[in-house]
């Protein structure tokens, strides 16, 4: 009776672990064509362009939140069979607080259908974040012995592998996506008459099922880590000998190959990612053996090292991401003008009309001192003025009659006949709009550090004046950061057709769409994970519980990596679900290990 029951112990806890098996080993690796209305066609500084594709993310969107639903079927199940403990640590209430601030910013977001269905590209929608809390909390509950680590880290494995396979696919020009029967598994028949001329666009580089060549490599920052440290493991293991060696080289194997293509992404982030993690594992080595001398030494010779490097290298990188100084600084649109500041000389422009309807151009300056025009057949001159080299005419378009200027090669169209008493700018996607330079914080001097994320950064921050409390709603960004700072975008190197639908940090992205609050949550959740790991995996003697040691620190380390990349990188569905199931897995691995330690102390006293 006892065996039939423990077999279906079994049976029902390897159920269990499937949701998390699938997120870590498949999920990633799914690509299928999805076509859907653009839910932010009807913005002003977007396009008018209804219908959209989805290649990478609206597949895995679906996957996530079915088994993220499927999770707590499962949890409330094991829960009533009494399987797993009810009680965990208090550090996850910070977790349950952060759930419920995202619930409390979309049901209070001006956007709140954007929340609760994402926007594309993204598809990062309330449920998904409900479905990334369930998943740490899921992690740590389901866990019961080291044998499941070994199946979760095996399709971890097992997923790199698919990624891999994909990846190396693009690298060599034979993308595996191209292939017949391939593209007949992903493409639906029935998008077939809109397929003509499709093509996947490798040009950009290495993306594998990724979406982008940038995930590839954080991908690989975080996972990397975790490998390395498990070939180690199951390298040390004194028992089951052999296929611990056939483990080990085939987790060598997916290394390498991880490695390969997150040297083809390309990805900055992911160096630096990696690097931190380097300099976290050497710090834990110095704590653990810093009473050696050699070791003190080494340690002193590395610092120095570090703030040499650093005092010859930060100057010159601060220098190259500092922002140019630029002739056209503001665009500013008004009820009665448009006011211009171009070589440090602010011009207001209107239109006037006379007794017969005819239009006039009038140009003051700052202080209400007009102008004087000189007329060259259809256009004007500013002579004598900051803007004599500009282009400046009237003319009707869309039956609006419009002012028009071309400054520094850049065409400029207003009007004030689109509604009343409000001049507007025509954009490049043919709408009107009021635009204006937004506030900026921090980076508004260094706008072109990190590939330009400076310019962003510089725009967000002053959102989060707002958003102290309660963010924007899950995936809507998009809506709040100045998409009308075409000046601001044109200095920075980005152009004025660009859509920032995010701020390519993800700390700023917690903090704008669900508040600064469940920012601190979500980071004091991480810091006291980090503080326990720091204690742990710098006083353990790694000669007992082989695997939970060494799995345990390469889940830490590879956390580590992934926060760092975080600085340059925001939260996406083909990362963040491995990211935080791995969180919940490195928890209870703390949790294994110093019950463990508990236990031996117990025993020797």
């Amino acid at each position: 009776m006892n065996t039939k029951k423990n077999i279906t112990d079994r049976i029902l806890h390897w159920i269990a672990l499937l949701p998390l098996m699938l997120l870590l080993g498949i999920v990633p690796s799914l690509v299928r064509l999805y076509m859907l209305r653009d839910p932010l066609s009807s913005f002003a500084w977007t396009g008018n362009a209804v219908e959209e594709f989805d290649l990478y993310l609206h597949c895995k969107n679906q996957a996530i939140i079915f088994l993220g639903a499927l999770m707590i079927i499962l949890l409330i199940i094991e829960l009533l069979r009494g399987s797993i403990s009810k009680h965990i640590p208090y550090a996850y209430s910070l977790i349950g607080i952060y759930a419920l601030l995202a619930i409390a910013s979309t049901i209070f977001s001006n956007y709140r259908s954007l929340s609760l269905s994402g926007i594309p590209d993204h598809f990062e929608s309330l449920w998904i974040i409900l479905s990334y809390c369930v998943s740490v909390f899921y992690a740590f509950l389901i866990i019961r012995e080291e044998n499941d680590l070994h199946w979760l880290l095996g399709s971890l494995g097992f997923g790199t592998l698919l990624i891999g396979i994909v990846g190396i696919s693009q690298a060599i020009g034979h993308n595996i996506y191209e292939l017949d029967w391939v593209t007949k598994l992903i493409m639906p028949e029935k998008y077939a008459i809109f397929l003509e001329g499709f093509s996947f666009n490798t040009d950009i580089g290495v993306s594998a099922s990724l979406y982008n060549p940038n995930y590839v490599g954080v991908y690989g920052a975080l996972v990397i880590p975790v490998l390395l440290f498990c070939i180690t493991a199951y390298f040390k293991y004194k028992n089951r000998l052999t296929p611990s060696l056939i483990i080990s080289f085939l987790y060598l194997i997916i290394s390498g190959i991880l490695g390969y293509i997150t040297l083809k992404s390309q990805s900055a982030a992911a160096a630096l990612s990696l690097l931190g993690a380097v300099a976290l594992f050497l710090l834990i080595l110095y704590i653990k053996f810093w009473r050696k001398l050699p070791i003190r030494i080494a340690g002193i010779i590395i610092i120095a090292g570090i703030i040499i490097v650093g005092a010859v290298k930060i100057p010159s990188f601060l220098k190259n991401a500092k922002s140019g100084t630029y002739d056209l600084t503001d665009i500013t649109t008004e009820a009665n003008y448009v006011s211009i500041t171009y070589k440090e000389e602010t011009l207001h422009f209107s239109i006037s009309y006379t007794a017969d309807n005819d239009a006039n151009l009038l140009v003051t300056s700052a202080s209400g001192e007009p102008i004087i025009l000189k007329s060259e057949g259809f256009s004007y001159k500013l002579e004598n003025t900051a803007f004599s080299d500009c282009e400046i005419a009237l003319i009707p378009i869309d039956n609006y009659m419009s002012l028009y200027l071309v400054i520094d090669g850049n065409s400029w169209i207003f009007s004030n006949e689109v509604e009343p008493n409000k001049y507007l700018l025509l954009n490049n996607f043919g709408n009107w709009l009021e635009v204006s330079t937004p506030p900026s914080a921090i980076f508004t001097n260094y706008t072109k550090l990190a590939t330009n994320r400076g310019y962003i950064w510089s725009r967000t921050i002053p959102l989060l004046a707002q958003t102290l409390i309660l963010g924007t709603g899950p995936d809507t960004f998009v809506t709040v950061f100045p998409q009308y700072d075409y000046v601001g975008r044109l200095n920075s190197g980005y152009s004025t057709i660009d859509i920032f639908t995010k701020p390519h940090n993800l700390y700023l992205q917690i903090a704008v769409q669900t508040g600064v609050l469940s920012l601190l949550c979500v980071m004091a959740f991480y810091i006291l994970y980090f503080i326990k790991s720091i204690k742990l995996y710098s006083t353990i003697s790694y000669k007992e519980n082989l695997f939970l040691h060494f799995s345990g620190l390469g889940i830490f380390l590879g956390i580590f990596s992934y926060m760092i990349a975080g600085f340059a990188n925001d939260s996406m569905i083909v990362l963040s679900p491995v990211f935080w199931i791995l969180l919940g897995i490195g928890v209870k691995i703390n949790q294994m290990i110093s019950n463990k330690l508990e236990d031996i102390e117990e025993t020797s006293i």
